[in-house]
């Protein structure tokens, strides 16, 4: 996959390694309205990113915070 600063519906499924049904119901809805461009639907892939750190905070935490809490033993 490029480098490109775009993502199609498909690159993006690809990008994050998830199936469509879970980015449907679990990560699209953190992202802005994306913009269509023919028949394609492609958001940023910043705005991708972000979404996908939040979807791991809101399920995971911080990563800093799990590691403070177990610093320790």
């Amino acid at each position: 996959m490029s480098d490109a600063p775009n993502l199609t519906y498909a690159e993006t499924l690809q990008y994050l390694r998830v199936g469509r049904r879970a980015f449907d119901m679990h990560l699209r809805p953190l992202l802005p309205k994306p913009v269509k461009v023919g028949t394609r639907i492609v958001w940023k892939r910043i705005d991708v990113e972000r979404a996908w750190e939040e979807y791991a905070f809101q399920r995971n935490g911080r990563p800093e915070e799990s590691r403070s809490r177990n610093d320790h033993y």
